[in-house]
């Protein structure tokens, strides 16, 4: 870590808290219940449903309170509507996880959010007296019985148990096909609700990459927020800070003139795009 780095949760529960839960529920989604090769078609469950337990469990310890978890409940949703490819099928996650940056952040967005509406279909059937939390301790002790590494049918067929065949097609559907489904106003009561909005994409504006290698601003967009802050192509590059993905945490583009530098700061947010985001009840 840099020197500067904070050990705290930050406004929207992200830092190293965050970084050292979701690891170590990688001792339960991952280590004991393994996923069958090729792994990258269960990322879903093995990354997005250990986010979901992350944020469950820092909240439920005391260690996210209520605003950082709405917080980041809305940073997972805005970045999960603005990834343009969020209706990419498992198969796609498969080939590209590794090469394509929108493709590798899918499954955690994507299983954060089938592991909620898998929750809310439970807890719905159920009355409330069954959630999610008893299908992972399912899995565990079928694992923890000598049961093999599971395929994504099975931990569907074992979600389906609880919440219902029905359901358990919707969420087949949307973490194998990439069938979004309508999400249901309740989906995060009783504590949240659900409003449709609209939310700002995470866009530097500028091709990043190319600049720091070129050393030279290059890419920059018509009428995006590197232009409309003063950058424009060809303007020599002596470093750049950015924190990926949100859209709150300003970018800094140190610019070098002659032997002085001087450095452009402005919030990285795109065009706005149809989306959801929750409010407390």
């Amino acid at each position: 870590m840099t020197p500067d780095n904070g050990l705290a949760l930050d406004e929207g529960g992200g830092g190293v808290p965050w970084l050292l839960a979701h690891e170590h529920l990688h001792e339960w989604i991952g280590h004991v219940i393994r996923l069958e090769q090729p792994e990258q078609l269960g990322y879903w469950f093995s990354e997005g449903f250990t986010d979901f337990y992350t944020r469950r469990l820092l909240a439920r310890g005391g260690l996210l309170s209520p605003s950082q978890e709405l917080a980041s409940w809305n940073r997972r949703l805005a970045a999960y509507c603005a990834n343009p490819e969020r209706r990419a099928p498992a198969q796609r996650v498969r080939e590209a996880f590794w090469t394509v940056r929108e493709v590798g952040e899918l499954p955690y967005q994507r299983g954060d959010l089938v592991a909620l509406l898998a929750d809310h279909a439970i807890r719905a059937r159920s009355g409330g007296t069954r959630s999610l939390d008893d299908v992972l301790r399912t899995l565990a002790a079928r694992a923890r019985q000598g049961e093999g590494a599971f395929s994504s049918e099975a931990l569907l067929a074992a979600i389906g148990v609880e919440a219902g065949p029905e359901a358990e097609a919707t969420l087949r559907a949307w973490a194998l096909d990439g069938v979004e489904p309508p999400f249901p106003a309740d989906l995060g009561a009783p504590e949240l609700r659900l409003v449709a909005c609209e939310i700002a994409p995470f866009d530097t504006g500028f091709d990043h990459e190319a600049s720091i290698r070129l050393k030279r601003l290059t890419g920059v967009r018509p009428g995006g927020p590197a232009e409309r802050a003063g950058l424009r192509d060809g303007l020599p590059v002596a470093g750049w800070s950015v924190t990926m993905g949100q859209v709150d945490r300003p970018v800094e583009v140190t610019l070098r003139e002659g032997q002085d530098t001087r450095t452009v700061s402005y919030l990285p947010r795109g065009a706005p795009l149809p989306g959801w985001r929750f409010e407390r009840r």
